[in-house]
């Protein structure tokens, strides 16, 4: 629906789309430019339920861009179908092959609800981080998995540059009866650090993988976790007490033993989802200055303005 063929400085945002048949946000590399500069904001996007067949239809997929911003979305993948070409991820990088191939870098994805509510036999992802170099930052999102195949992976990365480090920061990750196999299947080369991030499962692997994985003050719950003495602060078996884990609200309950057990990571990462967010453009909420932080998504500071977009650029998708 909307492709940047070796392109910059973007906008697309404010979009709904539903019922989406095949990839809605698609960057190509030219050969020459790298797309870079691109900011994902505040669209509703959710796929078809009808089979697709042995196709790949990404909800947001690029081939190689640098320096992107994938903020305040709603994104549901739900396609079916089956086969060696359909695996389908709502968000997907990778690397462009040959001589004038280049990868992607830099991105930021944060303040997002990424749910996954396919049941088709083949792969899908909340998200395929594949050939990527420099910083990721991944923060302050909610993962939800309700519908997945045996296949399907929840955060999966593959074949990155060895320079790829990846910040996974303060997200509420949820994976249900069904959801997919595991949760973080991250593979080397790289370096992935896990911070204050709430992973309540079923029986999924919750994390797994060759990436060299730095954990801190993260939760685990389900029956299928990580020992707590892999990290610093980690919390294995605890239950967060979300407001209504049947109605899909994963805030925290006034209650919640979690509410100051996280590393205060500073203002770059110190904005939380505020209770009672909905999506896109959720509201959103200052982390404390001082002290430590809250596990998971959400915060208790006071509420701040929703998502800003940046100011007008060379290209804009609105409305």
């Amino acid at each position: 629906m909307v492709t940047i063929v070796g392109g910059s400085n973007g906008v697309v945002a404010n979009n709904y789309a539903d019922n989406i048949r095949g990839a809605f946000f698609l960057a190509q590399y030219n050969g020459a430019v790298l797309p870079s500069n691109i900011t994902i904001a505040n669209n509703f996007l959710r796929q078809t339920t009808a089979d697709l067949g042995n196709t790949q239809n990404d909800l947001i997929v690029t081939e190689g861009s640098t320096n992107v911003v994938v903020e305040g979305n709603y994104l549901e993948m739900r396609a079916g179908g089956s086969g060696s070409y359909a695996h389908n991820d709502a968000i997907q990088t990778y690397q462009k092959g040959g001589a004038s191939g280049g990868p992607p870098g830099d991105w930021t994805i944060r303040y997002n609800k990424i749910v996954m509510n396919s049941n088709a036999t083949n792969d899908r992802s909340w998200m395929m981080l594949e050939g990527l170099r420099g910083t990721i930052n991944i923060y302050s999102n909610v993962f939800l998995g309700l519908n997945g195949a045996s296949a399907a992976n929840g955060i999966a990365t593959c074949c990155n540059q060895t320079d790829v480090v990846f910040n996974i920061f303060n997200n509420t990750l949820v994976s249900k009866g069904s959801a997919s196999n595991n949760v973080f299947n991250l593979n080397a080369p790289g370096v992935a650090n896990l911070k204050n991030n709430i992973v309540y499962t079923q029986s999924q692997t919750t994390l797994t993988g060759t990436m060299t994985v730095k954990r801190d003050h993260d939760l685990w719950f389900g029956s299928n976790i990580p020992s707590c003495s892999g990290g610093i602060g980690e919390l294995c078996g605890v239950n967060p007490q979300f407001t209504d884990y049947a109605g899909n609200d994963f805030s925290l309950l006034s209650t919640s033993p979690v509410l100051t057990s996280g590393v205060n990571l500073g203002a770059a990462y110190g904005k939380a989802i505020a209770k009672g967010a909905t999506w896109p453009n959720p509201q959103l909420e200052d982390r404390p200055a001082t002290g430590n932080w809250a596990l998971g998504a959400g915060g208790l500071g006071s509420a701040v303005a929703a998502v800003p977009l940046p100011p007008p650029v060379s290209l804009r998708v609105v409305n």
